[in-house]
């Protein structure tokens, strides 16, 4: 019986042994000056902090601005994740701004970013000093998933420079609960690494995933618009930084937010379950929960009439300030 356990304990040493090999023989792309960094149109970039961050601003021709609105997207999205937005939010006379978080969308790669959301929140307001004309107009700070998390730690750190908080889905632990990841054990990141490179990135993939998310089957554009920044070489090796360094913002950290909230929610999303939006109505003060039927995490992309006008309502009442 000892002989039996002393030759599976070495086994079960032999495979981990192979397992932390084979991890580092599969190739992982570096970063590299991405091909078409002018994505889109209104594509601009800035350099913060020896990052080059890559952001879309949209105006209306008429020069008059109703409102200033900030989009952050979530988890593996970008500044395209908004694209149903743009147009109808302009024409109503708002100034957009959408900023592709680094590592995502064709903002900069890199392995040593800190992804903290206070870190996040800092660049970004540093990116609004820096390209905001007119600095007497506060702004009003939307977050998806991930995003809804920095926008909030964004209003904790600058309460004076915003008038309100839209939260889509958002990604907020409760009872400061988080998954646990072996970040200090280098082939466990390393096969992170390697799942995102060769298997994340496959459009069959990007298509599964959004279909979860979406609650029904994504269009070819939509699968594109998702799978096109994880193609960008270097996109996997940032995985190590966003392991290491990446925080949660818990419900009860919003406390400290007294400004009109309105949180949206697709009542099919799994991701982030509606029910999350009970301890959001415990933590603030001032808060209005939009729940959209037959949604899922994504009801902008799904359900973008429906999303628009709760948006719209909710800017609607700061049309005197």
């Amino acid at each position: 019986m000892r002989k039996c356990i002393i030759v599976l304990f070495l086994a079960i040493v032999l495979l981990l042994c192979v397992s932390c090999i084979t991890a580092y023989l599969i190739p992982v792309s570096k970063p590299q000056t991405i091909d078409n960094p002018f994505r889109y149109e209104q594509s601009n970039y800035i350099e913060l902090d020896e990052m080059s961050i890559h952001y879309r601003i949209f105006r209306s021709n008429n020069g008059q601005v109703r409102g200033k609105l900030l989009l952050i997207h979530g988890f593996g999205g970008s500044t395209a994740s908004f694209e149903n937005l743009f147009e109808p939010l302009v024409s109503e006379g708002y100034l957009v701004l959408a900023v592709d978080l680094p590592e995502f969308g064709y903002s900069m790669r890199s392995d040593a970013i800190d992804h903290s959301q206070e870190a996040r929140a800092t660049l970004l307001w540093k990116l609004i000093e820096t390209i905001d004309q007119d600095k007497t107009m506060k702004w009003h700070l939307m977050g998806h998933s991930i995003g809804g998390a920095v926008v909030a730690t964004m209003a904790l750190q600058r309460p004076e420079r915003y008038l309100s908080l839209i939260l889509v889905d958002p990604a907020f632990t409760v009872d400061n609960r988080s998954v646990f990841f072996p970040v200090w054990f280098a082939p466990a990141v390393r096969w992170v690494q390697v799942y995102i490179e060769h298997i994340l990135s496959r459009e069959s993939k990007v298509a599964k995933l959004l279909e979860d998310g979406f609650k029904r089957k994504p269009t070819e554009e939509e699968v594109l618009r998702y799978l096109e920044p994880l193609k960008i070489p270097g996109t996997a090796r940032g995985a190590k930084a966003i392991v290491k360094t990446s925080t949660d913002v818990s419900i009860r950290q919003l406390q400290g937010i007294y400004k009109p909230v309105l949180a949206i929610w697709g009542a099919l999303d799994d991701w982030t379950p509606a029910s999350i939006s009970e301890a959001l109505v415990q933590s603030v003060s001032q808060v209005d929960i939009v729940v959209i039927e037959e949604a899922g995490h994504f009801p902008f992309e799904t359900h973008p009439e429906q999303t628009l006008d709760a948006i719209l309502h909710h800017l609607a009442i700061f049309d005197d300030e």
